[in-house]
């Protein structure tokens, strides 16, 4: 009889040894496992991400465009959609490769990706996930930063030539659009600019903008600003505009206030801006003949 209790003593401490020794163990895993949760614990960038599958949004676009289509358009389109083609989205200059391919219809980036008679064989539908899968990252972004809203038409670059005096700038809808160009019945978009150094910084103040239509009514919605190509994520102060004119509205400052948009002054710090080369873009949400 006390054979079977010291078996059974001997069993419970076995049991309890192996226990002790599968949760040390448990233990000892866990904390090498999850010992980056502690002070030194150091975050996956985007980058890294991304490249378990995982896109991550910048909140700028042009950051997003350098990591979804870019890739693909210099792998695939390269030798034609550079400074000699109409559609230069593929150019070595970032910079200049996202100005062409946000005058480009996402449709028909897909459209000739897909097609095996592009190009000389460029195209083909081999390429369906990869233009599929930039798409879909990129859009994932759409609503992410403040340049977040759709732009379906924006102004040509005007140069602003400002002074230290509010000037009137005035831009004809029919004849100075870089993207949306269509005929507006000739209405002009005015503002007035001017411009100042603050703490060694230049500084231009674009104010109320205001349309003037002619022949034909004009919907206008969310106006946003680029200086010198760049969007200014914290020019938000005509964002908000949403407007429908008839036609034979005046908008010049000064005169009837019928066709103001904003009475309001976007005020935009350009580091290294040059007064003499600098320009301003209105972009718009929707910009359309009533």
């Amino acid at each position: 009889m006390q054979d079977v209790k010291d078996k059974n003593q001997n069993e419970k401490a076995s049991g309890g040894f192996a226990t002790r020794l599968l949760l040390a163990v448990a233990s000892g895993f866990c904390i090498v496992l999850f010992q980056n949760c502690g002070a030194d614990f150091v975050t996956m960038d985007s980058d890294k991400l991304s490249s378990l599958g995982n896109f991550i949004c910048s909140g700028d676009h042009k950051t997003d465009f350098s990591k979804t289509y870019y890739p693909f358009f210099r792998t695939n389109c390269a030798s034609c959609h550079t400074s000699n083609a109409p559609v230069n989205f593929a150019q070595p200059s970032l910079d200049a490769s996202f100005i062409e391919f946000e005058k480009t219809q996402i449709d028909k980036i897909r459209q000739y990706a897909l097609n095996p008679n592009h190009g000389s064989g460029a195209g083909g539908p081999e390429h369906e996930a990869a233009i599929d899968g930039a798409a879909a990252s990129y859009a994932s972004c759409k609503d992410v930063g403040g340049g977040s809203a759709a732009i379906s038409a924006r102004t040509a670059a005007l140069a602003m030539t400002a002074t230290t005096t509010a000037a009137l700038r005035t831009i004809d809808l029919d004849s100075q659009m870089q993207m949306g160009a269509g005929s507006f019945g000739g209405a002009k978009l005015h503002f007035q600019v001017r411009t100042d150094v603050v703490s060694g910084m230049q500084v231009y103040y674009i104010i109320r903008p205001s349309l003037q239509t002619v022949s034909s009514g004009i919907v206008i919605k969310g106006i946003h600003i680029r200086i010198n190509g760049t969007l200014i994520e914290t020019a938000t102060t005509f964002t908000g505009v949403n407007k429908t004119f008839n036609p034979g509205t005046a908008g010049l400052t000064g005169q009837t206030p019928n066709g103001n948009l904003s009475l309001g002054t976007s005020v935009i710090e350009v580091p290294g801006g040059v007064v003499a080369t600098d320009t301003v873009q209105f972009e718009f949400e929707t910009l359309k003949v009533q």
